[in-house]
C-alpha cells in the first residue's frame, strides 16, 4: 500500500475506516422516521391552502401521482422489489418460475377462445397440461430436501400451465 492510500484509509489498512463506517450507517439507519412516521406527520400539519394542495402530499401516499404515466417506472421497479423481499423474508434462496399458456386448459375440458382455431389449438396443447404438473412434482420435490429454501415452485396461480 502506497503512502497516499495509507493517508487515505488510515495506517490500519483501513479498520478504523471501516469501524466508523459502520457506526454511521447504525446512527443513520436510526435515526429514518419510518413511511408510518412520516405519514403520521404529515396528517399532523395544520390545513392550510398549501398544505391541502396535491404538490404538499407526500409522494408514496399519493395515488394520483403513483398512478401517473410519469411514475410506470417506479411502479414496475416496486412490482420486481415488491415479491424479491417476500423471498428474502422467507429465506427462499431459488425459485423455479414456470412459464407457459394461462389459457390453455386442463385436458378432457372446453378452451376459451374467439375462433374455432384458436380453441382447436388451446385443446391441442393440454396434452402438456399434465407434463407441466409432473415436472413441478418434480422439483417440488426436490425443493423439500433444500428446507423448502432451493428451488421453490413459483406460479402465477390461475388457471393453465403457469
Amino acid at each position: 500500500m502506497n503512502d497516499r492510500n495509507k493517508q487515505r484509509i488510515g495506517a490500519d489498512g483501513g479498520e478504523a475506516w471501516a469501524a466508523a463506517a459502520a457506526r454511521l450507517k447504525e446512527e443513520r439507519i436510526s435515526k429514518l422516521k419510518s413511511a408510518a412516521k412520516d405519514v403520521e406527520g404529515f396528517h399532523r400539519l395544520p390545513d392550510t391552502p398549501q398544505t391541502s394542495h396535491p404538490a404538499h402530499r407526500l409522494a408514496f401516499v399519493d395515488d394520483d401521482f403513483m398512478r401517473s404515466e410519469e411514475t410506470r417506472g417506479v411502479r414496475l421497479q416496486l412490482e420486481l422489489l415488491k415479491p424479491e423481499l417476500i423471498l428474502q423474508e422467507h429465506q427462499v434462496r431459488s425459485t423455479f418460475i414456470f412459464f407457459g399458456g394461462a389459457r390453455i386448459p386442463e385436458p378432457g375440458e372446453a378452451a376459451q377462445a374467439d375462433t374455432a382455431e384458436a380453441k382447436a389449438n388451446l385443446e391441442a396443447a393440454s396434452v402438456y397440461y399434465d407434463e407441466a404438473r409432473r415436472f413441478a412434482r418434480r422439483v417440488a420435490e426436490e425443493s423439500l430436501k433444500h428446507s423448502e429454501r432451493e428451488f421453490v415452485v413459483t406460479t402465477g396461480g390461475g388457471p393453465g400451465i403457469m
